[in-house]
């Protein structure tokens, strides 16, 4: 590996430490949907991206950036049955709002939701090393995500409790 491979790498891990290190620092859920927004977008120099999340059954729009609100009102209706790459509506929304990178959003039982990024500013195609930083970054986010979720439930559990005391 030469120095500038080496040095890359190093930027490399070293953001992702910090990444995880401020992800995991928080229980709130916009926080860290925010963070994990910016993050890819900035790594990637993605023009604009978005996140969903699995809530209530069904699939939920949760967090989006430099995407206009007539095109998130065309967000459509996606099943929790199916495989999601292969989800018509879905495929057909991301290719009107010209939305390159899809990767889903894994903890180790289930699929929390997915992430969608737009076009880099520099036009070159999400390369392989690219997908699979991004699947890392994921990968960190998924336990801030399922904490922030469970802590959530425990909150709504509690208050349940309270008002029938």
């Amino acid at each position: 590996m030469d120095t500038s491979e080496n040095s890359k790498v190093r930027r490399n891990l070293t953001a992702l430490v910090e990444f995880s290190r401020v992800v995991n620092e928080s229980l709130d859920l916009n926080f860290i949907l925010n963070n994990v927004l910016f993050t890819c977008m900035g790594k990637f120099l993605a023009t604009k991206g978005l996140i969903v999340l699995k809530t209530d059954g069904n699939f939920q729009l949760k967090s989006s950036k430099g995407i206009s609100e007539d095109v998130l009102k065309k967000f459509p209706q996606i099943s929790l049955n199916g495989e999601l790459t292969e989800d018509k509506s879905l495929q057909s929304f991301l290719k009107e709002s010209r939305l390159q990178a899809f990767e889903k959003i894994n903890s180790s039982d289930e699929c929390l939701g997915f992430i969608c990024l737009g076009e880099k500013l520099n036009q070159t195609p999400y390369t392989d090393d690219d997908r699979e930083f991004l699947k890392t970054i994921l990968n960190i986010s998924a336990t801030a995500i399922q904490n922030s979720k469970v802590i959530e439930e425990v909150k709504r559990v509690n208050r349940k409790l309270d008002s029938r005391i």
